[in-house]
């Protein structure tokens, strides 16, 4: 006698269809996992994105001035301008007068921007600190012009 009973084939069949349904449950976790790791990391990143580019701002300033507590205009050596500004719970940036354009993911909110200005004394040069809050994480970098 040749082949597989009627009887077999259901029993691999079952057995087969609990595999399946094993992996696509591990699946399914996986990526729901991997969605609430992104959506915890994401304010994170973003802050660290706008420290980078703040620190690539501040980077060789000769002048900075601040039109109000959560705007700042910020003049290089090199006469590159750059402007950051706090608009609707999204950081905007503008470089050299052109349109401001968003900085952060507008899956963030930023509740707070502020920049202030450390004054020159001795030989220590005039510098510049800016706090952001973003989804609540406190986010602060300070330079000093060279």
């Amino acid at each position: 006698m040749k082949g597989f009973t009627l009887l077999e084939m259901l029993i691999y069949i079952a057995l087969l269809s609990l595999l399946i349904a094993g992996s696509l449950e591990a699946a399914y976790q996986l990526a729901v996992n991997a969605e609430a790791s992104r959506a915890s990391s994401l304010p994170e990143r973003e802050g660290e994105f706008v420290l980078r580019k703040l620190e690539y701002a501040l980077y060789g300033m000769s002048a900075a001035t601040l039109p109000s507590g959560s705007d700042v205009h910020i003049t290089k050596y090199d006469g590159t301008q750059t402007d950051f500004s706090l608009a609707s719970g999204t950081i905007m940036i503008a470089e050299n007068g052109g349109v401001p354009e968003a900085l952060t993911d507008s899956d963030v909110r930023v509740s707070n921007l502020h920049f202030s200005l450390i004054a020159a004394h001795g030989t220590v040069p005039f510098g510049l600190t800016a706090d952001a809050v973003i989804n609540g994480i406190d986010f602060t970098i300070t330079r000093y012009a060279k």
